[in-house]
């Protein structure tokens, strides 16, 4: 004997398509709602995080930047929630035009998702998606890679973001660099070190300068995460003049140069890594 969801559901099927939607909507009570999901993705590797515009894109919903992919619930969900936590945050529920036990990704095709809000400052942002059934049931769909916003792609701002990210998925933690800075400042400061990075980490500054035979105040000598930290910062504190260059391979800043004040004289300073290393 066939029971009354799948009789409404059959109803519904055979009614005409600008009907169907409202059909399953009144149905929907009947449907066993989702408990859990399965998600099949694509798996391409993509040296980058998806970038978005800031008011201008709406919420991305891709997985990362190059991978789709699509998820199937046990049950039936009726909208999804899609929350970005970064520097700020927003969220976001759109209902399905229809109880639905697939969700295609990216699933901003099936569905209006409204424009990232214009507010939101520039950064990495983690993405949570969660399907929401007619109930009140909640399912996290645990495959979306956290996304960059920025508010102009090219933009320092997006560039850092961008080599950052690159930087972070090559989880090098152990390497050695030879770097020296620029400033108005003594000899011996603009001197070549090595630098020793072990578990992310300096353990070891050195002279490669044989004119200079201790490096003064080593601890200016930095892992290369803290250089992006520094960087970020430049931009924060709205720097006059901020120039990098990065090594595009590995993300990292290969040259960098930060004029703080227009009208100050001799406060610039810039930074160069001449080598890099793994052991």
């Amino acid at each position: 004997m066939m029971n009354a969801g799948r009789r409404s559901l059959l109803s519904c099927a055979l009614l005409i398509p600008a009907l169907a939607s409202d059909c399953a909507r009144n149905a929907s009570p009947t449907l066993p709602p989702a408990t859990g999901v399965t998600c099949a993705v694509t798996e391409a590797y993509s040296n980058d995080y998806l970038m978005a515009v800031i008011g201008r894109d709406a919420i991305p919903t891709q997985v990362d930047a190059i991978n789709g992919g699509s998820c199937e619930f046990d049950g039936f969900i009726t909208a999804v929630r899609v929350q970005l936590a970064g520097r700020g945050s927003q969220t976001a529920v759109v209902n399905l035009p229809a109880p639905t036990r697939e969700l295609p990704v990216p699933f901003h095709r099936v569905v209006d998702l409204p424009l990232i809000d214009k507010d939101l400052p520039a950064g990495r942002y983690a993405r949570t998606v969660t399907g929401l059934t007619a109930g009140g049931g909640e399912i996290d769909v645990p495959i979306f890679e956290d996304v960059l916003l920025v508010r102009e792609p090219g933009s320092v701002q997006a560039d850092l973001l961008l080599h950052q990210g690159r930087w972070e998925r090559t989880r090098i933690v152990d390497y050695v660099y030879t770097g020296s800075w620029s400033c108005f400042c003594e000899r011996s400061y603009t001197a070549l070190a090595e630098v020793t990075v072990r578990n992310g980490a300096v353990t070891g500054v050195i002279s490669a300068d044989p004119a200079v035979p201790v490096i003064p105040e080593p601890h200016r000598f930095v892992p290369i995460s803290a250089l992006f930290e520094q960087l970020q910062s430049a931009i924060d504190e709205d720097a006059y003049h901020v120039s990098v260059t990065y090594n595009e391979r590995f993300g990292y800043p290969e040259r960098f140069y930060v004029d703080f004040n227009e009208q100050l004289a001799d406060e610039e300073r810039g930074f160069v890594i001449r080598s890099f290393g793994m052991p």
